[in-house]
């Protein structure tokens, strides 16, 4: 029952790294209601649950030190992955966005392109995709976990110990989610609203770049 409890609050604490907030945010200010945003901060803790889940299965069943050393390769992903998330942001909050509609049958379907550089590029950005990428990263919490399971529960047992973390960080970031948007939602000037977008892509290139830098 320790193990547990420990497990559900490692993840919801796991939730608020900083890498996670700044990716995230990235696509929650774009958020068009409360229940959108809910989808997507779940949407995104499956897809961190899935690489993040099987890398310490992975190390539980043959732990090896090469599998520990390639994760910091790994980070590296994530911090020139939020460098281009940053840039998207700062591009559709300065106009070099444009959307259009068209039909598929009956059903009419948005494509978001990014005019820069004579270039015209179809945007589906998705925070699943975002969320396994981050799952790869190191995780402390989750390895924390893993050591404090080692020698005390079962492969069956760490499952459900790692199932339950993962339960704690779409918990921690579903609430961050919810808290960030409705205060974003009540923003009612627009270009109030683009200063937030542009500081959230700056930022994002900013972490980005010291992850880069090994910093």
């Amino acid at each position: 029952m320790f193990l547990l409890a420990l497990a559900l609050a490692l993840g919801f604490k796991h939730a608020y790294d900083a890498d996670h907030l700044v990716a995230v945010s990235s696509f929650l200010i774009r958020s068009p209601n409360i229940r959108n945003t809910a989808a997507m901060s779940l949407n995104w803790a499956l897809g961190h649950m899935l690489t993040a889940g099987a890398i310490t299965l992975l190390l539980y069943v043959a732990f090896s030190d090469a599998i520990v050393s390639s994760l910091s390769y790994f980070e590296l992903g994530v911090g020139a992955m939020l460098i281009v998330l940053g840039v998207l942001g700062i591009a559709w909050e300065t106009g070099r966005f444009h959307v259009h509609f068209h039909r598929h049958g009956k059903i009419s379907h948005a494509h978001p392109h990014v005019h820069a550089l004579g270039l015209r590029k179809h945007l589906h950005p998705h925070l699943f995709t975002v969320g396994v990428v981050q799952g790869l990263a190191s995780n402390d919490e989750l390895f924390t976990l893993l050591l404090i399971s080692l020698g005390v529960v079962t492969l069956p047992g760490l499952i459900l110990n790692v199932g339950i973390f993962s339960l704690g960080v779409a918990l921690g970031m579903v609430l961050f989610g919810c808290l960030m948007s409705y205060p974003v939602a009540r923003i009612g000037v627009v270009k109030a609203k683009r200063i937030v977008g542009i500081s959230v892509g700056m930022m994002s290139i900013f972490y980005g770049s010291l992850l880069l830098l090994g910093l």
